[in-house]
């Protein structure tokens, strides 16, 4: 089945916007190609496959493929980094070309020749890759070199190399390279609540951490047919087994959770003004880094971390960031349950911990897309609408999801009703914005890792919407069975 095939021709799409559609939603990845004269547009072309669904349960050396619920595939990694490199290369060559032209190419930057002149060498030049990191992507394009796969791309006139596949696992970087993508529409929304907010709920003293992954979307829905669950075992003695959910080609991520319950996703945010920096560690690097390593999660423990990485604008999220941790063991201690972020840029950053900002408990904390205590200036109203950072007026998508899912909380605070996951499905629901995944991780009061998953609809002329789509639970061990 070719899931690209029942397509929106632009005429319908023009119709649509003149009709008040937003870009981003029904219509949205049959956008035209907007781009300078002097620049070659896109040509529109079938796929290399039909996605991580409509292929087959597979073992090699150091990775096991296969279906943990309908629709959600795992790829269990072992070995070394270069070993679990190689196997991921191997099995999903075709999957990871294809995320690579058709998401990245097409929808990130919409030209290839603004892609080889630019970003490719910012990249190259600012975006550092730690040791551990360039061994894991060389393992991977060994794979797909010795998978039998073509790794030409008609677009670029030459084969996939490890350049590109740097790019693909750094894509939002893209914001660190200058003003061009500064001020692009962004979203993803986080909501986490704990302790004695979830008694008398399916949590019951216990935390909930879930996120939307939104605006990763292109015209064949790859970012949806080819979404799939990375379970890396530990590569080193005492580091603690991961789940990445991401795509074909990725070693770094933007959305996991490890065996002790912690919980790291990333979010878009904000961006101070000052000059295009260097040696930029990749975001997914340093959550890959908070995932699997044995140490206690703690706000000093982060700020430690950021510190260590700092790129030369002083900063650590050189792209502009809210990073969202969580975990039934803060500090070390068992069943101290709680959640904090870091909001940071190229320039600084700062912990944003429960209470410190509405909705008005230390037990709940939420984040989109805007900083609320790094470079935070105002807000025009107590209700938190209309915020000033660096000293400009927040976009009104980002304030309003933030507006809703916090007077929902509030409302619910109020009201005493216990927080749970039928509270973190209608909050996903309602802030949701081109969400082509969404997922949650659970810790009861009495102890045990759970997950659940919800991808976008497969069927192109449906909207993407993720949290309104079946959810998936399984428990997190289940997952390396």
């Amino acid at each position: 089945m070719e899931y690209w095939k029942e397509q929106i021709s632009i005429d319908d799409f023009k119709v649509g916007a003149l009709c008040g559609w937003h870009r981003k939603e029904a219509y949205g990845w049959f956008e035209p190609v907007i781009a300078p004269a002097k620049l070659a547009e896109i040509e529109i072309r079938s796929a290399r496959s039909n996605g991580i669904l409509e292929r087959k349960p597979n073992s090699i050396p150091h990775a096991q493929f296969q279906e943990l619920r309908e629709g959600i595939w795992v790829l269990k990694l072992s070995g070394t980094n270069s070993e679990r490199g190689y196997a991921h290369g191997r099995l999903l060559a075709n999957e990871i070309l294809d995320f690579f032209e058709f998401f990245c190419l097409e929808m990130v930057l919409r030209s290839a020749q603004v892609y080889e002149k630019f970003f490719i060498v910012h990249h190259r030049e600012n975006v550092v890759r730690p040791d551990w990191y360039e061994k894991e992507i060389s393992g991977v394009i060994a794979g797909m070199k010795d998978s039998g796969v073509s790794l030409y791309i008609p677009l670029l006139e030459r084969d996939f190399g490890i350049d590109d596949l740097h790019f693909l696992n750094t894509f939002v970087e893209v914001r660190s390279a200058g003003d061009v993508k500064k001020n692009s529409e962004i979203s993803c929304s986080q909501f986490s609540f704990w302790g004695n907010t979830t008694k008398g709920g399916d949590v019951d003293g216990g935390i909930i951490a879930g996120r939307n992954m939104d605006n990763e979307i292109d015209m064949r829905k790859v970012t949806v047919t080819h979404f799939i669950a990375f379970a890396h075992e530990p590569v080193n003695d005492g580091e603690r087994r991961f789940l990445s959910f991401m795509w074909p080609g990725w070693v770094n991520t933007y959305t996991g959770v490890n065996e002790d319950g912690v919980y790291c996703c990333i979010n878009a945010g904000s961006m101070g003004s000052g000059p295009v920096v260097g040696n930029i560690v990749p975001i997914g690097c340093i959550q890959r880094s908070v995932l699997s390593r044995p140490v206690p999660l703690s706000t000093k423990n982060i700020t430690d971390l950021m510190e260590h990485h700092k790129c030369e604008g002083n900063g650590t999220l050189a792209s502009g960031g809210i990073m969202f941790f969580a975990s039934p063991n803060i500090n070390g201690e068992e069943g101290a349950f709680g959640a904090f972020l870091y909001e940071g840029d190229a320039y600084g950053g700062a912990i944003r911990e429960a209470g410190e900002r509405r909705p008005n408990s230390k037990e709940v904390i939420m984040a989109t897309n805007h900083f609320l205590k790094y470079g935070f200036e105002s807000s025009e109203l107590s209700d938190m609408s209309n915020p000033v950072v660096f000293g400009g007026r927040i976009t009104h998508p980002t304030a309003w999801r933030f507006k809703v899912g916090m007077d929902t909380l509030e409302a619910w605070l109020r009201a005493g009703q216990p927080l749970g996951t039928p509270e973190m499905v209608r909050l996903l629901q309602t802030v949701t914005q081109a969400t082509e995944h969404s997922i949650m991780m659970r810790v009861k009061g009495d102890g045990g890792v759970e997950v659940e998953v919800s991808n976008g609809h497969l069927q192109p002329s449906k909207l993407w919407d993720a949290p309104y789509q079946p959810w998936r639970s399984f428990p997190f061990a289940e997952a390396f069975n």
